[in-house]
This record gives C-alpha cells, sequence and structure tokens, in this order.
C-alpha cells in the first residue's frame, strides 16, 4: 500500500499553466490552473514560504475559479459547511489535468464521499467500480493533484485503529490528517455500507 495518500507537492506538467496562492487559515495553499481550469492544488501548510512570484488567487484579475476556489477553500478550512466545488466541475478539472480511466473513476468516486466519512482503499476501489483494486486506488490517492477538493484524507487503513488513520504526504503527514477528519468530524467514522452487518 502506497505511504501517502496525498501527494505533498503537485507539479502541473500541464502546459501554459500559472500557479495562484491562496491564503487559508491553515497556511497558503497553491492553486495551478490551465486553459481556464484548475488542474492542481497544493495544500496549505503552515509557515508557507513567501512567494511573491506567485498571483494572488484573490487578485481581482485572477480567473473567477481561482478565487471561488480560493474562498472555498478559506471557508472549507474554517470550519464552514460548504461545498468546495461540484462534481461537474471537478471531472472538468480531472479532465484537463490528464486524469483519466481507473484514476479518475477512483477520484469521481472519492469525491462523491460525503464529509464526515471515512472508507479504506478496498472500499474505494469497489466505489469506483473494481473491486480488489485496493493498491491502484491507494496510487491514485497519493497522485491526487487535487487534494482536499478530492477528499483523499478521508481514506484510511482498512485495520485503522483510533489514532492511526495514515498519512497524507511528507510535507503534511499524520497529525495533519487527522485535523482535516477532526474539522469534518469524521475522525475513523465508517460509511453504513461499509460497515459489517
Amino acid at each position: 500500500m502506497p505511504t501517502m495518500d496525498c501527494p505533498d507537492e503537485h507539479v502541473s506538467h500541464v502546459p501554459n499553466a500559472l500557479d495562484f496562492v491562496a491564503a487559508t487559515p491553515w497556511g497558503d495553499a497553491v492553486i495551478t490552473v490551465s486553459g481556464g481550469d484548475v488542474t492542481a492544488v497544493r495544500p496549505p501548510v503552515p509557515a508557507s514560504p513567501d512567494r511573491p512570484e506567485l498571483r494572488a488567487a484573490n487578485d481581482p484579475e485572477a480567473p473567477a475559479v481561482v478565487r471561488d476556489l480560493a474562498a472555498a477553500l478559506a471557508a472549507y478550512l474554517s470550519g464552514e459547511l460548504v461545498e468546495i466545488a461540484d462534481r461537474e466541475l471537478v471531472a472538468a478539472w480531472l479532465d484537463a489535468a490528464g486524469v483519466t480511466g481507473f484514476r479518475r473513476d477512483v477520484s469521481l468516486a472519492l469525491f462523491d464521499v460525503p464529509r464526515g466519512m471515512t472508507l479504506s482503499y478496498g472500499e474505494l476501489a469497489a466505489l469506483a467500480g473494481r473491486p480488489g483494486a485496493a493498491r491502484a486506488a491507494g496510487s491514485t490517492c497519493a497522485r491526487n493533484p487535487l487534494p482536499i477538493v478530492i477528499p483523499c484524507h478521508r481514506v484510511v487503513h482498512a485495520g485503522a485503529r483510533r489514532g492511526n488513520v495514515g498519512s497524507y504526504g511528507a510535507a503534511t503527514g499524520t497529525d495533519y490528517k487527522r485535523r482535516l477528519l477532526e474539522l469534518e468530524d469524521a475522525l475513523l467514522v465508517r460509511p453504513a455500507a461499509a460497515r459489517p452487518s
């Protein structure tokens, strides 16, 4: 099983991509956009380095999609119950980021997992229509270009015990993932369909 549930740094390989820095209560996130679509999000980290070369996401000249996502991320990380983006928009962003096939199916299945719920890699693979593909689902989570938007923090190890939620990338780690789950009141809550009868 992969050791990362989400990337700690995502580098967009999309041509003509522009990066924007978005201030959030948890630090600065970086939003990458190309051709009007978001292609990557780097989760906010405390004490983010000053990045003067990046444009501000809340700049009136930033694309509306960047301003909207920056505002939604800030609200979400403040604890507000907000929808960060809708499924149709996320599907377009995955297309723009070049996420196809099984990775796209897993990403959209994970996007549909509601706030406050968690699941295992195997359960995620089954939701994407590929039962038994837990490792591939884990690999998809590790390569998620849109963390928080596509909530890979909601995927926990199948044998998770209280306090053992798994990692969330090298720069953010287990404590960060736990904070996201606590923000959603989801610490190790299992979806009803995934609970043994």
